[in-house]
């Protein structure tokens, strides 16, 4: 049956003859243009396979259920409603039919780019396809079958963008087609507009559906009243009840593990849904089920048309006692009893998977990614720093500097006497779509989401961009384990010009509790608040007793941020305050630490060797009276202290021995520690007394604070620290940081080579007292340098220049039969018995990186390049878990391999 006849045999058209003309020529118009959306509705095939096809079959089906929703309640509807009612059910559907220009037009767009990300993260079937597709353990023929349930995923991303916007899309394109089309002109009005609301508000929440957005119970055309209203929820009803096997589709993407026998496919094979009943007293779904994922989504789906049905019950009622012949004789309730398998194929169990908080703070204790309670501080301070950079690089869009961001903690008794804590920053906010989709949901951080890398594209052109800490999103679950009750005050910036978010208030109520929001004050502040209600109420406070210990873990962390931050507790017993001031800490030398005046100090700008970098690299030296290097002076010297089988190098200062000097190391990842001493100056012995220091694996020799930020940051685990510290030389990110840090140590050697030292006996003593990484000079320091040769038993020093020809046997550089390169025995007494530190491997080391090599009758001979521009030599080594390589230039016939000490490969550089 065409769907011309559908229309003309249906109640909903109008048989009476009307004397006004107007409405017979309307319903010739009706008729045609019924067609036409039909045959355009065909193109949905192409972007819907897995869905009925949305032309007249949904079509008729909705008149059909209009038909049975008013029963003999139709007769309340005037010609003109039927009418309109009839043209919104043929066009409603439209926007999920673009054509070639218009679907390349909503493809290309920002917004499809962020929905397509979030639907492949919320689609569990897509990551684990991928994963599946890259496995080394599949055939051919399983990989083809992989790739196309892979192909079939990438549709219903686009099918799901599609049915989401085709309401909007649906207005647009009847715009397009009918706005100048005189069959739709009724005494000279154009009825299209009515179309287009009735299109956009079946796709709308039901508070959609009032008198502001044009669905007025009396909405005047010419001299006929029509009730836009209730057309609408008569389109919505009858399209959400059209049920059967295509409206589930997204549900089972979500259900279904593609390598499963279960699939689309199969779906497609079983119509679960065998019938339904609408009547005034029932509406009864059959459903027989072949597979309990089937069973699933109908009953979610129906969960659905149950809420839709409520809605619009509810707001029939509420219409004017003038319209109460414009009602629906429904019942509130979907009844589910005949859902259920089919020839009892399975048992069905209500049970479902859930996890509380307690549960969560249980695994995050047990599993040691907190180990003690106040490092939700540490979260918190992440959390605030993030919002405030977050709204900087906005307002930077239009080349507006935000220099007002700060950060907040107090930690206070109010006034019931109970223990709280308190953050307070003035970023960028949060308003209710962040809230659901990201601060509710453990493991999803908005920093990490579609939207959030959308914003940054602009940002990055603009200049304006940052890489932010939040990676894991589960940073505030660790508040749980300070306090059951929080409250969250929040209000977001949306830009310059543009209006603020509404205030929130965000209240969580005991680890089992209720979550809720509600609307804050007026004059709540842009920026968020988290108040923490410390568990444990205490009968005083000393030390021993907080579990805060808020100035010291704020102190131990900030060591490198961009913003103020304010520290006060104000409790009696533990009162204390702070201010750490923007930039990054730095960490002092042995020396410094000790007392020594007369001393000479070297920093170096850790920005100068990479843009990823902020902080400094510092190490002193006694001096004597000239200002020379030395091993001693009036105040202290370095003494060669004897043990039973072994020997220590020791300063000797006011008569007391120092014995192993610490370096003091402090990696931070974007302003907050990730490795090594935590604190500043002043502050070091009282944080690391409170949590320790954690090695950060580098065996770098200088003392060093840098903040990493953007590309140079390594891997950390969920509870912000080094993988494994035994294996982050192994690990290519780390190695970055730590080739950095060298270069910067090897800087500071390479002013100390160029400097006036009153002799190389005092240089490569000094080298063997501070063990440094010479490997990573610049190669005009090393030509520079003097190293020392032993010929007839007596010493001498020559430059890297004078050094030709050379050859390395048994791990001695041989200058020629009479020389070779040795170092005497004053600068092999500072050898640390224990320290497994070489001096003799490190210059043969910077030596081959400096040279050059050739095959001489059957040997390897190296020249030191001198025409080779300045280079760092570090740069020419390459690494591997088992193996160091260095790239060296060479003869086309030298290939063969040579050892110091580890196996090495002499490649092309």
């Amino acid at each position: 049956m065409s769907i011309q006849e559908t229309i003309k045999n249906s109640s909903l058209w109008p048989i009476n003859f009307n004397s006004d003309s107007e409405i017979e020529l309307l319903k010739n118009n009706v008729l045609k243009l019924c067609e036409e959306a039909c045959e355009r509705m065909k193109i949905t095939y192409i972007h819907f396979p897995q869905y009925t096809l949305h032309d007249e079959t949904h079509i008729s089906s909705m008149i059909t259920l209009v038909s049975m929703i008013l029963q003999d309640k139709i007769s309340s509807l005037s010609e003109l409603e039927k009418l309109i009612l009839i043209l919104g059910i043929c066009f409603h559907d439209i926007g999920m039919a673009p054509n070639e220009e218009e679907l390349e037009s909503l493809l290309s767009s920002s917004e499809y780019e962020v929905f397509s990300e979030n639907w492949k993260i919320n689609h569990s079937n897509f990551v684990n396809l991928l994963s599946i597709q890259k496995s080394s353990i599949y055939s051919e023929v399983e990989k083809a079958e992989i790739n196309e349930k892979i192909s079939l995923l990438e549709k219903a991303c686009l099918t799901e963008y599609l049915r989401r916007e085709h309401p909007e899309n649906a207005k647009k394109f009847i715009e397009n087609l009918y706005n100048n089309d005189k069959r739709l002109l009724f005494h000279g009005i154009n009825i299209t507009p009515f179309i287009c609301k009735l299109a956009i508000a079946h796709g709308k929440d039901i508070s959609f559906i009032n008198d502001s957005n044009g669905f007025r119970c009396d909405e005047q055309i010419h001299t006929y009243k029509v009730n836009m209203s209730f057309l609408a929820v008569l389109i919505r009803l009858s399209d959400i009840l059209d049920f059967d096997r295509s409206r589930t589709p997204d549900l089972l993407y979500k259900s279904i593990k593609f390598e499963d026998p279960i699939s689309i496919k199969e779906w497609e094979k079983h119509r679960s849904i065998r019938g339904w009943s609408i009547s005034e007293n029932e509406i009864i779904f059959t459903a027989e089920c072949t597979h309990p994922v089937y069973e699933n989504v109908v009953r979610s789906f129906i969960n659905q048309i149950e809420k839709e049905l409520q809605d619009c019950i509810t707001l029939t009622k509420r219409y004017p006692k003038e319209f109460s012949s414009y009602s629906l004789d429904l019942p509130f309730s979907i009844d589910r009893s005949r859902i259920g398998p089919k020839d009892n194929s399975y048992i069905t169990h209500n049970v479902e998977f859930s996890l509380s908080r307690n549960e969560i703070i249980n695994l995050l204790m047990t599993d040691k990614l907190y180990s003690k309670p106040s490092l939700c501080i540490r979260e918190l301070l992440q959390n605030a720093a993030d919002a405030i950079r977050t709204r900087k690089s906005l307002y930077g869009l239009e080349s507006f500097d935000f220099d007002k961001g700060k950060i907040e903690f107090s930690h206070y008794l109010d006034c019931n006497n109970e223990e709280i804590l308190e953050c307070h920053d003035n970023g960028i906010g949060m308003d209710l779509d962040i809230i659901n989709n990201y601060f509710t949901r453990v493991g999803r951080s908005y920093y990490k989401s579609p939207e959030f890398n959308q914003l940054r594209k602009e940002w990055k052109e603009k200049g304006v961009d940052f890489d932010p800490c939040s990676q894991f999103g589960i940073g505030f679950m660790s508040c749980f384990m300070l306090g059951d009750q929080i409250e969250i005050q929040t209000r977001k910036d949306y830009g310059i010009g543009k209006n603020r978010g509404k205030p929130l208030v965000i209240e969580i109520n005991g680890t089992e509790g209720i979550f809720f929001v509600r609307e804050g004050s007026d004059n709540q502040e842009i920026g968020t608040t988290v108040r923490i209600k410390i568990r444990n109420k205490k009968a005083y406070y000393d030390i021993f007793n907080d579990n805060v210990k808020l100035i010291t873990t704020l102190q131990g962390y900030a060591l490198g941020g961009e913003f103020p931050i304010y520290g006060k507790c104000t409790i009696e017993g533990i009162k204390e305050e702070t201010l750490i001031e923007p930039g990054v800490a730095k960490n002092p030398s042995f020396l410094e630490l000790v007392g020594i005046k007369q001393l000479k100090c070297y920093s170096i700008d850790l920005s100068t060797i990479s843009p990823c970098l902020s902080g400094t690299i510092n190490e002193s030296f006694l001096i004597d009276e000239n200002g020379n290097l030395s091993l001693e002076n009036n105040e202290a010297s370095w003494v060669i202290e004897k043990k039973r089988n072994d020997s220590e190098v020791q300063l000797k200062f006011q008569n007391y021995l120092y014995s192993n000097p610490e370096k003091l190391h402090s990696i931070c990842f974007d302003g907050i520690l990730i490795a090594g001493h935590g604190g500043r100056v002043g502050d070091k012995r009282k944080v690391t007394d409170f949590m320790g220091w954690r090695n950060p694996g580098t065996y770098n020799n200088a003392n060093f604070c840098v903040d990493v930020r953007g590309a140079l940051k390594a891997e950390i685990t969920p509870a912000r620290e080094p993988v494994d510290n035994s294996s982050m030389h192994s690990m290519p990110r780390w190695q970055r940081i730590y080739d950095c840090l060298n270069k910067g140590e090897a800087k500071i050697w390479g002013k100390i080579i160029h400097e006036n030292i009153s002799s190389p006996d005092i240089f490569w003593q000094l080298v063997n007292i501070y063990e440094p990484n010479l490997s990573f000079l610049k190669s005009k320091d090393v030509l520079d340098l003097l190293f020392p040769v032993i010929k007839d038993g007596k010493l001498s020093y020559k430059p890297a220049t004078d050094l030709l020809n050379y050859k390395i046997e048994n791990n001695i550089v041989i200058l020629s039969e009479e020389e070779i390169l040795q170092f005497p025995d004053y600068c092999e007494k500072w050898k640390k018995s224990h320290s497994g530190w070489d001096c003799n491997y490190l210059t043969q080391r910077i030596l081959i990186l400096c040279s050059t090599a050739k095959l001489v009758d059957g040997q390897t001979i190296f020249n030191v390049d001198t025409k080779s521009n300045n280079f760092c030599i570090g740069d020419r080594v390459l690494r591997d878990f088992y193996h160091l390589v260095l790239g060296i230039n060479f003869d086309e016939s030298c290939k063969h391999y040579f050892s110091i000490y580890s196996e090495v490969s002499i490649i092309n550089s």
